[in-house]
């Protein structure tokens, strides 16, 4: 796994099963399940991943949650991998079990959940850590906790922000790329007399007119789906270079 998380952390898009480090994880991966199975599983399906094979990635994450439901880190991995290829719906279906303080991932899992604006569950678990002492320090619960006032005051569930940001997940799957950085870059602004909005920034190694090109269709696709977007979301796509590691799956 730490080869795995090696070439992971740094990668902007997916990477062809031809290529010769893939070729080995698969194979290091594979004979991993004779000895460890569901991490063996797990091991596959995060080089799935890379690869942007999601239908594996599934398959073999499932295997090992299956395998090992005790094991509660292959439930954050499987949420992270969800989220690292853009089926943010799904991601905070798994996100919502995956971060629960009580199962001991929360700090770990946490940034997943700004991906595709999981304000209300990050704060509905952060609540339960608080009273369990947990160590908070180095998480960015505040811009969680106005995600949450926001959401609540437009009476917007984020279910409907999700579906709403699965058209950008969708885009860049297509377009096999991955957002850079651990997460997109998220900020809220609520202040007194004024609408509030979260804008959402997900960072992509393409140049502007790509960028903007893989903006356009996400805008088309959430149109012609008839999914609305809400008004106080604010989701752009830019170019930029990769000088943040991904969060490893």
């Amino acid at each position: 796994m730490d080869r795995v998380n090696a070439i992971l952390k740094d990668l902007t898009a997916f990477v062809p099963e031809a290529d010769l480090d893939i070729r080995r994880l698969l194979k290091d991966s594979e004979e991993s399940i004779k000895a460890h199975p569901a991490f063996g599983h797990a091991a596959l399906g995060s080089v799935y991943q890379i690869m942007g094979n999601a239908e594996k990635a599934r398959y073999h994450m499932e295997n090992a949650i299956k395998l090992a439901p005790s094991e509660h880190v292959l439930l954050a991995n499987y949420s992270s991998i969800l989220a690292n290829l853009g089926f943010y719906c799904e991601a905070l279906r798994v996100y919502e079990r995956a971060a629960d303080p009580k199962l001991g991932q929360m700090t770990w899992a946490w940034p997943q959940g700004y991906v595709f604006g999981a304000f209300t569950t990050m704060v509905k678990h952060l609540k339960k850590a608080r009273k369990m002492k947990f160590d908070l320090k180095g998480l960015d619960v505040e811009t969680a906790e106005k995600g949450a006032v926001v959401l609540e005051r437009t009476e917007i569930s984020e279910s409907q922000v999700a579906a709403a940001l699965e058209f950008v997940g969708a885009t860049l799957r297509d377009h096999k790329l991955f957002y850079v950085g651990p997460t997109p870059r998220v900020a809220v602004y609520d202040e007194p007399g004024q609408e509030p909005f979260i804008r959402m920034t997900y960072s992509v190694a393409v140049s502007s007119s790509i960028a903007h090109e893989i903006y356009l269709e996400f805008v088309d696709r959430a149109v012609k789906a008839h999914v609305p977007i809400p008004n106080f979301l604010s989701v752009s796509v830019r170019s930029a270079k990769p000088d943040h590691a991904r969060k490893a799956a």
